[in-house]
């Protein structure tokens, strides 16, 4: 079993970066023509003293590489709020903006859409796994807001609304509808698929387990997680992340994006 750690505190100074990358124009290419001139308007002399802004931005810097250097990630790189960031974090408090939200970029593998930054480590995920002779299957993918919906009117009215809203997500607060996040499934034990504690038994799950993070995916709900990520735990569902940030997930024992983020638990809105 992974160790967990305390929330890792994202680094700060992203701000900062964008600014250096910014501030030398990029060489031009012989090739394309000159832009026409644009109108000059009068400005002020750059600051060339290193008075207290400069001094400031230095530190900041130095705070940025010297965090960046201990964790091994950057984990400002992409936005927890922007549907279409590769680490959007949604859950029972975080919401899609819009809730309505859909991909554009949506393609198909084994009849299931995801997007299309996750298809090649899904197909590389699959092939890996029947060349060890494990037969993994998709169950689930993308769902739009409307099937989603459809969804969990479903779950609460099987389990009630208590049962059903830690097993289901309400529209717009969906993994699936990132087109981000799979449910994979059982070849050798079909009647496992979407089964708690029987799933985690069949050697697709135990495959998963092991290799999934090599080809960017993650256990999204681990069990001991549910008052942290909001929902009981799904040993089928995965989420994609990215190779970096998955391996580095799984070396540092960390298994919610909500420590790795260090957003507030699922459920603290309430308290």
């Amino acid at each position: 079993m992974l160790r967990r750690r305390g929330p890792v505190r994202p680094v700060l100074g992203t701000a900062v970066l964008l600014a250096l990358v910014a501030c030398g124009p990029a060489p031009a290419d012989p090739t394309l023509p000159e832009s026409p001139a644009l109108p000059t308007t009068p400005t002020t002399t750059p600051r060339t003293d290193s008075g207290p802004d400069t001094e400031a931005e230095t530190e900041a810097e130095a705070e940025v590489e010297v965090e960046v250097e201990a964790l091994g990630i950057d984990l400002t790189a992409h936005s927890t709020s922007d549907p279409d960031s590769p680490w959007v974090v949604v859950n029972p408090d975080r919401a899609f903006d819009p809730l309505d939200h859909e991909p554009d970029d949506l393609v198909t593998v084994q009849g299931h859409q995801v997007r299309k930054m996750v298809a090649g480590d899904l197909r590389t995920l699959l092939d890996a796994a029947r060349e060890d002779g494990v037969h993994v299957t998709l169950t689930s993918a993308f769902r739009s807001y409307e099937a989603q919906h459809r969804a969990h009117a479903g779950a609460i009215a099987r389990n009630g609304r208590v049962v059903g809203e830690q097993i289901s997500a309400r529209p717009g607060h969906s993994e699936h509808q990132s087109g981000l996040a799979v449910d994979f499934g059982s070849s050798t034990r079909p009647g496992c698929n979407l089964a708690r504690l029987c799933f985690d038994e069949t050697v697709e799950a135990v495959w998963l387990a092991e290799h999934a993070s090599r080809h960017g995916f993650i256990l999204r709900y681990a069990p001991g997680q549910e008052s942290v990520t909001g929902y009981l735990s799904e040993g089928w569902h995965f989420r994609w992340v990215g190779r970096e940030l998955a391996t580095w997930m799984q070396d540092e024992g960390l298994t919610t994006l909500e420590d790795v983020f260090g957003l507030p638990p699922a459920g603290s809105a309430d308290d």
